[in-house]
């Protein structure tokens, strides 16, 4: 939720062009994070005992919530979703209402109804490939250090190839091929990755798949993700964005696992799992370009808009 929200507030002080500018870089500052957490940890949890990291830990929020204060004090960008407004003053305004408008905005909208099929397949799509590696990695042997060293691998390659295309790759792509492009990739690799375990089926290529996956996933779906809210009004883009976030993600999640469950019930092995997945990838790639041509007409509109109304 914490996540929802910093995202949230990112889309509502940034335009759609600064968000494919800058979205990538912010997304550094996230995945460092995962990388030094872990490492003060490990330095800290000897000299100070672990009760003593959750001060560190308290130390750390407190500045988060700086940063977070000293955020809301800048002055919101123009948005393709407040139209005619005044955004200087509307990016402070409280938007009041129910939490529940955000599911109403959500059907009466079909680019935020886009938005819930896409993080819905994407969260099916993690789950599978979740599912898959405690299997193939069950099937190595009860060696525990084995499995410890191959899901430690997984998260270094991710962490690393993350990182790269966050600070380097993103903000040219989404600057360049814009967002259509960007959220069809991470379609593109699901549907490769579970043709290649089909075909493979080895651990190596478990490993390359997720690595690859959880690498566009984070370091270009996310941020070109995130930039979909900045074309939004500013009530959807924190009550709708929390419940496609929140709801329809672990909706997702419930989706993926029940149906890997019945698949193996049903004696199906990685091939059955192709059958259902590279399809799915393929509607999911769709949505994803449908998306990045939606933003960009509302953009144009809300552009016309304003140009008559000044």
């Amino acid at each position: 939720f914490a996540t929802m929200l910093f995202w949230a507030l990112m889309a509502d002080r940034f335009s759609l062009e600064q968000s494919k500018r800058l979205f990538g870089a912010i997304a550094v500052g996230g995945t460092l994070g995962a990388i030094f957490g872990p490492w003060l940890a490990s330095m800290l949890a000897r000299p100070l005992g672990t009760p003593a990291l959750l001060l560190v830990a308290a130390a750390f929020l407190v500045l988060a919530l700086g940063a977070a204060w000293w955020l809301t004090r800048l002055r919101t960008a123009p948005h393709a979703g407040d139209r005619g407004g005044a955004p200087e003053l509307a990016g402070h305004a409280v938007i009041g209402g129910s939490a529940w408008e955000g599911l109403r905005a959500v059907f009466r909208s079909p680019y935020l109804l886009a938005i819930c099929a896409y993080v819905l397949i994407l969260a099916v799509m993690a789950t599978f490939i979740y599912f898959t590696r405690l299997q193939m990695v069950a099937a190595l042997g009860t060696n525990l250090d084995m499995r410890t060293a191959t899901f430690a691998r997984i998260d270094m390659i991710t962490q690393v190839a993350t990182l790269v295309l966050q600070a380097v790759v993103t903000g040219h792509l989404m600057k360049r091929l814009g967002a259509s492009v960007t959220l069809a990739l991470l379609p593109v690799t699901a549907a490769l990755g579970f043709l290649g375990l089909a075909i493979v089926g080895s651990l190596v290529a478990l490993v390359a798949f997720e690595a690859t996956f959880r690498a566009v996933q984070r370091g270009i779906m996310r941020p070109a993700r995130e930039t979909l809210f900045t074309t939004v009004s500013r009530a959807e883009r924190y009550k709708a964005k929390a419940f496609i976030d929140t709801f329809v993600y672990r909706a997702g999640d419930v989706v993926g696992a029940q149906t890997e469950g019945m698949l193996g019930r049903l004696g199906m092995g990685l091939a059955a799992l192709a059958a259902f997945a590279v399809p799915l990838a393929m509607v999911w790639m769709a949505l994803g370009l449908w998306l990045g041509a939606a933003q960009r007409a509302q953009a144009r509109g809300a552009g016309q808009v304003q140009g008559v109304t000044t």
